[in-house]
């Protein structure tokens, strides 16, 4: 399967009237919906760069995150309780315990496409 057909069959745009943007305004940063920022949030990658987590916190008061990355640090668990941080790098759905609404915000820059071969019905 090729990358185009993935996020062809996978990924749905939604045009929503609410949106917010969280993050700084370069890389780290989305425009999201203001409705649907669920519980709980799956960063996938961070490169110890957290501001799109930093202003989720802000929004979402009583929800917590959870980071992976492999390949670098996350000064933010340090500072703050609830933010965890793995050193590990995500390639399905089946390595999160997704128990609540979430959001995952991830960069899809290549082989994360292949995170979208896993059940994506436990994002609804």
């Amino acid at each position: 399967m090729t990358y185009n057909s993935i996020l062809k069959e996978k990924l749905t745009p939604f045009r929503y009237q609410e949106k917010i943007r969280l993050g700084k305004k370069s890389d780290g940063g989305y425009v999201i919906s203001k409705n649907h920022l669920g519980e709980k949030l799956f960063s996938l990658g961070c490169d110890n760069v957290t501001t799109f987590e930093e202003h989720y916190l802000c929004k979402v008061k009583d929800s917590t995150v959870e980071i992976y990355d492999g390949t670098s640090n996350c000064d933010l668990a340090d500072k703050d309780q609830r933010v965890k941080f793995y050193n590990k790098n995500v390639y399905s759905l089946s390595e999160i315990n997704i128990d609540r609404p979430c959001m995952v915000q991830m960069d899809i820059e290549g082989s994360e496409l292949n995170f979208f071969d896993t059940d994506l019905e436990k994002l609804n």
